[in-house]
């Protein structure tokens, strides 16, 4: 349990990790979930996306690339995945499509799985998430279609305080036989207006317990909530605070990270641990992970995922090669095979200048729901939607934007507690944003 209450710790803390996330409290990340395709930076202004992506699993016992699958991917206007479709690659026969929906600020709103050949899709899946207008989670949930209505099996609820922009203190609750329980509590100490100490809590039943904290927290780069280094202590039955662990973490110019863990001895004194690195190559691309343990004296690789990369001369990532190590034989062995083609470019940044934005507050809601929509289109009238978790359209109104921004005052205290969405139907399309009415 309190291996686990530190890697959660970790992982709040640090947004501007990836991958290294995972070794960090999440105390020190902001946590967010994005689908993540292979994509080359042209600049400021355009990202090219590959159109399709055909994955091979390596056969060892023919020592062949064998059982492709073909996955054909669509956009957003702003260059994010809208839409996976999962085919096998010799007969081109769709078995699955996954479909991505995003609100006005670029966070993930949802990934909706389902099966079949299109003729029709049938639901399978889904995952909702909601956030505040800091743009912090506040819920997710994990869903299954089940008797023709989506059932929640999994989720968690985020209640957020801040002082300003800066999150001080956050509850987390997850869902439990029907209902959101107490699970964990973050705090937040400032200086200067970032993070210094965070301590991480446990909830009883009946009381809020310590469990970890991080001190000496200083920062890489706190925009990008990436720190340099901190010292995480355990809370001991006998009501006081021990070392535990040290991290320090550095920074390559393409993105590469190095994180050093150290151990607290009973001796006062510290002792590496473990070694990991992330590291990427000039154009930002993931080459995979390494992950060394300290023994006897010395690092010992025991994990790696070693990736080759290729691009053609315009610079676009065509091929991805995957190679996992095997402490036992001391060897690599490839994993998988990636190749794309059909590249599109997007102009992402340009789109977003134009996009409508939508705020809403207070979120969680349970009266009056505020909505702000600045730079709409011009138009006569907005029209509005609010929406169930499974789409039921229960209230319809509209609005009349002054200078492109329309402001609105919606009584949400007949709407049963559960997760809404409103869609704000411009000219530009839907923008979508959900909330939770408690």
């Amino acid at each position: 349990m309190l291996l686990l209450r530190y890697l959660l710790i970790v992982s709040v803390l640090l947004g501007g990790l990836d991958g290294a996330a995972q070794h960090l409290p999440r105390m020190l990340g902001k946590p967010t979930a994005r689908p993540m395709e292979a994509t080359q930076r042209l600049g400021q202004t355009a990202t090219t996306r590959p159109g399709k992506a055909v994955y091979y699993s390596w056969n060892a016992a023919q020592a062949a690339w064998t059982q492709p699958l073909l996955d054909r991917l669509t956009y957003t206007p702003q260059g994010q995945l809208a839409e996976r479709i999962t085919s096998d690659s010799a007969s081109a026969t769709a078995f699955q499509r996954v479909s991505f929906t995003y609100d006005s600020q670029g966070n993930l709103l949802e990934q909706l799985i389902q099966t079949g050949n299109g003729l029709p899709w049938i639901n399978q899946f889904r995952y909702l998430s909601s956030y505040d207008t800091q743009n912090q989670l506040i819920e997710e949930l994990s869903q299954t279609w089940t008797n023709n209505a989506w059932q929640t099996t999994d989720g968690y609820r985020y209640q957020n305080t801040y002082a300003g922009s800066v999150l001080t203190q956050q509850i987390v609750q997850l869902f439990d036989a029907g209902a959101f329980v107490n699970d964990t509590r973050f705090e937040y100490l400032l200086t200067n207006g970032q993070w210094a100490e965070a301590t991480a809590q446990r909830w009883t039943g009946t009381a809020w317990a310590n469990e970890e904290r991080i001190l000496d927290l200083t920062w890489y780069n706190w925009a990008n909530r990436q720190p340099a280094g901190f010292r995480v202590q355990a809370w001991q039955n006998a009501g006081q605070w021990t070392d535990f662990q040290r991290h320090t973490i550095s920074y390559g110019h393409t993105g590469t990270t190095v994180q050093l863990l150290e151990e607290a001895l009973p001796t006062g004194s510290w002792q590496n641990f473990a070694r990991y690195t992330e590291p990427k190559d000039t154009w930002g691309n993931d080459l995979g992970y390494r992950q060394e343990d300290w023994l006897n004296g010395g690092w010992v690789l025991t994990n790696e995922l070693r990736a080759q990369l290729f691009y053609n001369a315009q610079n676009q990532l065509i091929r991805r090669i995957e190679q996992l190590y095997s402490p036992i034989t001391a060897q690599f062995a490839n994993r998988l095979l990636v190749t794309y083609g059909n590249f599109q470019t997007i102009t992402a940044v340009a789109a977003s200048k134009s996009t409508v934005q939508l705020r809403l507050y207070p979120v969680p809601v349970t009266n009056a729901l505020h909505v702000e929509i600045s730079r709409l289109p011009t138009q006569q009238v907005v029209p509005l939607e609010i929406r169930t978790a499974t789409g039921q359209v229960v209230q319809r109104l509209t609005g009349q934007p002054q200078q492109g921004v329309l402001r609105l005052t919606l009584p949400v205290q007949r709407l049963a507690p559960g997760l809404y969405s409103l869609h704000v139907l411009t000219r530009q399309g839907a923008v979508i944003q959900r909330f939770v009415r408690e």
